[in-house]
């Protein structure tokens, strides 16, 4: 279905996946206007769920303390949250479509060699 509205711009802060899953939901299908915050939502969780993987790619999934502990990287539970919050407010739209979306690294980073 084509859009009745004029198709809102994309936030200029988001990355080129989040902008594309934007414009592709606006112009697949019929967003009432009213639904555009749940869809912002969606967007914005989405850009810390890559934000965070990110995070995760370069510095690992854990991290060492001062004290010489190892810990899991505050990252992971910011990607877990994104994620939830991102399927949970596009599930709300009510739309038959799942974004083509990378968040997962293409290769597990090695961390510790050299």
């Amino acid at each position: 279905m084509k859009n009745k509205i004029k198709i809102p711009r994309a936030n200029s802060a988001w990355r080129p996946e989040v902008k594309r899953f934007w414009y592709d939901v606006l112009n697949e299908f019929e967003i009432e206007p009213s639904l555009l915050t749940i869809l912002k939502t969606s967007a914005n969780a989405l850009q810390r769920l890559l934000d965070a993987q990110e995070i995760i790619n370069e510095q690992g999934l854990t991290f060492t303390t001062d004290s010489g502990n190892i810990k899991k990287h505050p990252a992971i539970e910011i990607k877990k949250v994104s994620r939830i919050g991102f399927l949970q407010s596009f599930k709300a739209l009510g739309l038959d479509y799942m974004p083509d979306i990378p968040t997962r690294p293409a290769h597990r980073p090695v961390r510790g060699t050299g």
